[in-house]
């Protein structure tokens, strides 16, 4: 694998890894980047995007402005019941 090669893997999971620490320091299921969602529009509702701020990351120049991308919840069923005989 090239220096270059590296450095891309590199910045991308260390990324990914302070996005992981984001979303647990902020309380929410799932912190991404502005990059991440450029490539999601279109592709996932704009309404489960919520702007959360920036971001600083070691080893990144600039701050990073970073989303919570809202996880839909499974939908339940009717209340199971209990009949007693």
């Amino acid at each position: 694998m090239s220096k270059r090669a590296i450095g891309v893997y590199g910045n991308t999971t260390n990324i990914a890894q302070r996005m992981e620490e984001a979303a647990k320091a902020r309380g929410v299921a799932c912190v991404i980047s502005e990059d991440v969602v450029s490539a999601l529009l279109g592709a996932a509702p704009n309404n489960r995007l919520v702007p959360l701020g920036y971001e600083k990351v070691r080893g990144v120049l600039t701050e990073i402005p970073i989303f919570e991308y809202r996880v839909p919840r499974p939908s339940r069923g009717p209340a199971c019941q209990t009949h007693r005989e």
